[in-house]
């Protein structure tokens, strides 16, 4: 090879690579830290202590610190004097990941509370993608240690009540289970598959991180749509009402409500259910599901049942509750305002606001505070 094609292979080799990885160099380095996320042996995965970090969506970034306790709030205090304490768990709702953290719900909630009592604190154990059992363990673990007055499970109908039961599961993603044995609850810790040498290396990088996840939501959807025959996803079917493993689901969760509750009696503090309603009773949300998802057309769905049924356990066992449903619908309806993110569908400012304006209302007329 002549020394002039030499020198040009060599430069043709530096282009490529400067083509190829300064793209991905550039971005790395502009990329926010989304790493929120560590594994726990008791609660399956929990947020990294002290970790500050940005959710970046809808073209706006919000940064985020966990306590020292790996929760999206400020610091929580063992030492208890006059204050009155709220712990609220829920999932990515209550977590506040998709607004910025005063808008939160948690958030609004407590503001508007301290205007009666400036002594009122509101404890956010929200964890994305958690449900009633990690719910049930989080306040088992965290409950002796910050005492709480009120307790509120934060119920989201279609991941909730599914995620309890493990044959509504599509992947192993190490979610503890409560499993009952003649009403004896026995805790269940399912192992996560350890990543590859590659994969650990891979989620190191900011960008290659972020990809990884974006292919693992994929993946979890492109299942959630081969698990069922006719191509819904498997969480719609919460609204049939003759689905065997979703009424075995809403046995668990009862079951684990009442689990809590006694945890409550033993702590001297008050457990309130909180039913939250689904994106869809926004029925421009809906339709867009019945367009993405041709094959719902030809079934009927009832997108109350799950919160009367609910209702009825809840009545029947004289538990404390609320339920967003048709506070939420008759909002949209009156105002014509959206509650829901397109994207996400998550809370918008409008949904969190309006979310703890009910549970302001329901604690004050309750005589709760």
């Amino acid at each position: 090879m002549k020394k002039n094609e030499k020198i040009f292979a060599i430069f043709t080799v530096i282009l490529v690579a400067l083509v190829t990885i300064l793209p991905i160099l550039i971005l790395e380095l502009s990329m926010k830290d989304q790493k929120l996320w560590q594994r726990d042996k008791i609660l399956g995965w929990k947020h990294i202590p002290n970790k500050t970090a940005y959710q970046c969506n809808e073209g706006f970034c919000h940064r985020f610190t966990m306590n020292s306790d790996g929760f999206a709030d400020d610091e929580f205090s063992v030492d208890k004097h006059n204050e009155k304490r709220i712990f609220l768990f829920g999932d990515s709702m209550i977590e506040g990941f998709y607004t910025d953290t005063s808008n939160s719900t948690h958030r609004l909630l407590e503001k508007k509370l301290q205007e009666i009592n400036p002594n009122i604190q509101v404890y956010n154990f929200g964890v994305s993608d958690y449900g009633t059992a990690q719910y049930y363990l989080t306040l088992k673990k965290y409950g002796p240690i910050y005492k709480p007055d009120i307790v509120i499970f934060a119920l989201m109908i279609e991941n909730d009540i599914k995620d309890v039961n493990p044959a509504l599961m599509i992947s192993d993603d190490g979610r503890p289970y409560i499993e009952f044995t003649n009403d004896k609850a026995n805790i269940i810790h399912t192992n996560y598959t350890e990543d590859n040498p590659i994969i650990t290396l891979m989620k190191k990088s900011k960008f290659l991180s972020y990809i990884l996840q974006s292919i693992e939501r994929f993946q979890k959807w492109q299942l959630e749509l081969s698990s069922t025959p006719d191509n819904i996803p498997l969480p719609f079917y919460i609204y049939q009402k003759d689905h065997d493993e979703f009424n075995k689901s809403f046995l668990i969760n009862e079951k684990i409500i009442l689990l809590a509750k006694n945890l409550c009696k033993n702590m001297n503090s008050e457990l309130i259910i909180i039913t939250i309603a689904p994106s869809h009773i926004d029925e421009t949300i809906w339709a867009k599901m019945l367009e993405r998802y041709p094959n719902m057309k030809k079934m009927e769905w009832d997108l109350e049942y799950p919160t009367h049924r609910i209702k009825d356990f809840c009545e029947r066992e004289d538990l404390n509750c609320l339920h967003l449903l048709h506070p939420f619908m008759e909002y949209i309806n009156k105002t014509g305002k959206v509650l829901y993110s397109r994207n996400h569908y998550h809370w918008n400012e409008n949904g969190n606001r309006l979310a703890a304006e009910e549970i302001y209302k329901y604690l004050t007329t309750n005589d709760f505070i």
